[in-house]
């Protein structure tokens, strides 16, 4: 019982910090991609961007809106590739917490295929419009992303230390997610 609380205390610190900063990573993807572009008025939310785009070409809207998820994209490579190496829960928290914003696309892909339309407004349907390509296409590899993150580092954990490696695991980005969810709202609104 002890080893299991130390490694709650271990774990559950680590939430706190890598979810936060995994969440602004990627939202400085589409900031900094904005800014790049010139942009104006750009302000950085705690789970957004907003900007007045009506200078961009649709290629420049296209590149800022997939911005974020090529940053959640390098932080699972980096983790993937790290985790590999050695048993980090810090990676392991990146990992499994980077993709999840793709869970998203399920509700689309849903309404899609029931023969439903609508506009909805997450990136990889913003940035299919601007590229001209089929949502669906976007949305299908970020599901496999988000399909292959909870399970290999859910696999990790569990390898780590068992039932238990899966509760700190998930306990930790749970955390993490429900303090930016706070926290967040009050430093970037």
């Amino acid at each position: 019982m002890v080893q299991v609380l130390k490694d709650l205390y271990r774990w559950i610190p680590l939430g706190l910090i890598f979810v936060p900063l995994n969440a602004l990573a990627h939202e400085l993807g589409h900031f900094i991609s904005y800014h790049i572009f010139g942009a104006d008025n750009i302000v950085l939310h705690y789970a957004s961007v907003s900007a007045d785009t009506e200078t961009l070409s649709a290629a420049e809207k296209a590149v800022a809106t997939i911005a974020g998820p090529m940053v959640s994209l390098t932080i699972l490579v980096l983790a993937f590739i790290i985790s590999r190496k050695r048993d980090s829960p810090a990676w392991m928290i990146l990992g499994a917490v980077t993709m999840l914003r793709g869970l998203v696309n399920i509700p689309y892909l849903i309404g899609r295929f029931k023969g439903l339309s609508g506009q909805p407004n997450f990136d990889e349907y913003n940035f299919s419009t601007y590229s001209g390509i089929d949502p669906v296409v976007p949305a299908v590899i970020s599901i496999l992303l988000v399909i292959f993150a909870i399970m290999y580092f859910s696999f990790l954990a569990f390898r780590n230390n068992k039932v238990l490696g899966i509760v700190n695991l998930w306990l930790s980005v749970l955390t993490g997610l429900v303090f930016w969810g706070i926290i967040g709202k009050i430093l970037l609104p």
